[in-house]
């Protein structure tokens, strides 16, 4: 969880699939929110989930969560980057989002 300008960003969690019925997420969220109040956050930000999530959207809504509607905003600095296929991106770029595979030159992600 990061925090920052009186919000708590919920980042990257993570459940090893063999302890994953335990439900230690919920614990671990409970503590965080717990900490979000002592640092006078306002607000909970559970960052974007897609529509097939439907499994991470269903855990958050168990929050009482509040979907607002969100876009990606994306600046290409470098036109030439879209000459690229996915493949390229995941070989050069490896672990960074940079450009979605619709706006690049192929859309076949076998490396």
């Amino acid at each position: 969880v990061f925090f920052f300008n009186r919000t708590a960003e919920y980042y990257t969690p993570a459940t090893d699939p063999a302890y994953r019925e335990a439900q230690p997420m919920s614990l671990l969220i409970f503590e965080a929110m717990q900490e979000a109040v002592r640092r006078n956050c306002l607000y909970w930000n559970w960052g974007g989930t897609w529509l097939t999530q439907s499994g991470v959207y269903r855990f958050k809504s168990r929050w009482g969560t509040q979907d607002i509607p969100y876009r990606y905003h994306i600046e290409i600095h470098d036109p030439s980057i879209l000459a690229l296929t996915p493949a390229q991106l995941l070989k050069e770029y490896r672990y960074f989002y940079v450009a979605p595979f619709s706006a690049v030159g192929s859309t076949d992600v076998a490396a």
